[in-house]
Parts: structure tokens; sequence; C-alpha cells
């Protein structure tokens, strides 16, 4: 695992249908939760 973009990451968060990354640098990255089928089949626990 690089630990170097562990570092980067502030915040994740999971809506409804998305993925969210907020990065240190004040950047979001936001994708579809349908990119990650193990995530979108998840239950909220």
């Amino acid at each position: 695992m690089n630990t170097l973009a562990d570092e980067r990451v502030k915040d994740v968060r999971v809506g409804e249908d998305t993925l969210s990354v907020d990065l240190m640098d004040g950047r979001t990255i936001i994708v579809p939760l349908v990119w990650y089928p193990r995530l979108d089949h998840a239950t909220p626990e």
C-alpha cells in the first residue's frame, strides 16, 4: 500500500450513488459507486 497516498486524503464519504474523496490540497474527487460494485451493493453497516 502506498502510504503517501493515504496522507493526501482528508475525508471519504459514501453517498447513495457516489463516493467522494476530499484531498488535503482542497480538491474533491467524486465517482459513481457503480465503479465499485462491492461498495455499491454493501449495506450501511
